[in-house]
């Protein structure tokens, strides 16, 4: 598991707990400026990606270093490159930001493609959108905006952008568009209360923050009229089925990954799960502060965080029934 803040990967069991912790910060062999993505590579391997050096780091099954995998200069410029995925056959899914013009389309986008275990280029599968901009003057990132959400299948990729409509998009990867799952979904109104409960969770969680600047960032917003259709969490478990992270309340908590407020609903929060052919199987219900990383036969894997921005690896059990 990354952790991006100490720039380390750590190696835990199947209860969570810390085996060893491999990296640290530096651009020497096995050290990241940025690691947000760690996962089983080839064999007993392990790979972790460096988006800001545009490199991975392979290590052995005792955290050492064994070799680096480049993302060729020549095919991606000085555009960053994110590796979100590793396909069973060591294939990587990976984005890189769209040179498109963001405002005239009012969203960001990223090109996602897929690279050889050695970091090669292999094919792009689509240009998709990532982010709605927070205005028609400016593509930074709102309060209240669409961000896309994707996840990795056996051989494909689900990707939903849920801004105006409940659909997810799953591609192969030659980039043929496959299916299109979609469900009933009834929006939820952003009013003038939501915005204010936005408003008093920024103050008293942001020490920095101020009324007035507050006041000066809602300004810079064209808010939407509802929230998305679903969150911007996506997974595909052991037994292929897609869980979609889905939306009841306006209630906000900090998203430090983001920088921004996102709305939770309590305790839990329901998430839709799908089944291999796009059939809806039900609604699952996991503690809304776990940020999921992995869904498996008889478990769910993530990471928990606390009233006071403390992060805890966490497992709990799952019965299919």
């Amino acid at each position: 598991m990354a952790n991006h803040g100490s720039r380390e990967v750590f190696l835990l069991d199947r209860t969570g707990g810390l085996v060893r912790t491999i990296g640290g910060e530096g651009e020497g062999p096995g050290e990241f400026e940025m690691v947000r993505f760690a996962r089983s590579f080839r064999g007993d391997s392990i790979l972790a990606w460096d988006s800001l050096i545009r490199r991975g780091s392979v290590f052995g099954p005792g955290g050492e270093h064994v070799r680096t995998i480049r993302a060729p200069e020549e095919a991606f410029g000085h555009r960053p490159v994110d590796v979100t995925a590793v396909f069973p056959d060591g294939t990587l899914l990976a984005y890189s930001p769209s040179r498109a013009d963001r405002l005239a389309r009012g969203f960001y986008a990223n090109h996602l493609l897929t690279l050889s275990p050695d970091g090669e280029p292999l094919s792009e599968i689509a240009e998709l959108p990532a982010g709605a901009c927070a205005s028609a003057e400016s593509c930074h990132i709102g309060w209240f905006g669409a961000f896309a959400a994707q996840a990795p299948g056996v051989s494909d990729v689900y990707h939903g952008y849920p801004a105006e409509r409940y659909e997810i998009a799953r591609y192969g990867r030659d980039g043929r568009l496959k299916a299109l799952i979609r469900r009933e979904w009834t929006p939820i109104p952003i009013t003038d209360a939501t915005i204010q409960s936005y408003e008093r969770y920024v103050l008293d969680n942001d020490p920095d923050a101020s009324e007035e600047a507050i006041r000066r960032a809602v300004e810079r917003q064209d808010v939407p009229p509802h929230m998305p259709a679903f969150a911007m969490e996506m997974a595909v478990d052991a037994a292929r089925n897609l869980w979609v992270r889905e939306y009841e309340t306006a209630a906000p908590v900090f998203h430090s990954y983001r920088n921004i407020p996102e709305m939770r609903s309590g305790d839990t929060s329901p998430w839709s799960v799908f089944d291999d052919g796009g059939g809806w199987l039900g609604v699952v219900r996991l503690p809304s502060r776990l940020r999921v990383t992995q869904i498996g036969e008889d478990f769910v894997l993530g990471v928990h965080t606390d009233d006071l921005g403390i992060e805890t690896v966490r497992t709990y059990a799952l019965d299919r029934g």
